[in-house]
């Protein structure tokens, strides 16, 4: 998913998503201005840029951190980094899951996952975790209370974690219109980062792989 949104205190004015595998390079910058040219805002008058921080895809968030550095440098502004998988749960609202918790999950390959649960009220209740699912995982959790699953990762858990209490919402993804509130919690508490040493959240260390056929020169 490569999306951007551009949103006045916390609430959504324009913004572009794109469902489609590495994106990210070749259409990013030319969201970013779709979006500005669809509500009329002058870039000078942004306050601030706000970047899904992950985890997630290594090569989407390098792009959309060195991009979002990027036009925070030129504009003289802060840039606030907002966990991935907090912004998915503000797409789960309390109307459709009022009491229980929220489990954001990403596909990290094979049977893991990256996630974190929630309280209803979108509080983290641990840390981000890359965590292998099988049948007994969350079930200290479930066995007390409610827990709903989301993401791409949630798909490939569904048929392992098998529990009353467990839900599985399709249809969410980390999502730049969602974002408008945490960034705007951020900024009015001041917590922007340092524009030079900001890096992505791998979580998992970032391995580059050697080419299946060898490169002839």
């Amino acid at each position: 998913v490569c999306s951007v949104a551009l949103h006045q205190n916390g609430t959504l004015i324009s913004s572009r998503i794109l469902h489609q595998g590495q994106a990210h390079a070749t259409h990013l910058a030319l969201l970013i201005d779709e979006v500005f040219n669809e509500s009329a805002v002058d870039k000078k008058n942004i306050q601030a840029i706000a970047v899904s921080i992950g985890p997630g895809s290594y090569t989407g968030l390098r792009i959309g951190v060195s991009t979002a550095k990027g036009i925070a440098y030129a504009l003289s502004v802060p840039v606030l980094a907002i966990n991935t998988l907090a912004i998915m749960t503000v797409a789960v609202t309390q109307e459709q899951f009022k009491t229980a918790l929220r489990c954001p999950m990403i596909d990290a390959r094979r049977m893991e996952v990256y996630c974190q649960l929630f309280s209803p009220a979108h509080c983290a209740l641990n840390n981000v975790e890359a965590r292998v699912i099988d049948e007994n995982s969350f079930r200290e959790v479930l066995d007390k209370e409610q827990v709903v699953f989301f993401g791409n990762g949630a798909l490939k858990c569904e048929p392992l974690i098998q529990h009353s209490n467990a839900f599985f919402l399709p249809g969410v993804f980390p999502s730049a219109e969602n974002m408008g509130v945490l960034a705007l919690a951020k900024f009015n508490q001041g917590q922007t980062e340092d524009l030079f040493l900001l890096e992505p959240f791998y979580l998992k260390e970032f391995r580059i792989g050697k080419p299946a056929t060898p490169l002839v020169g």
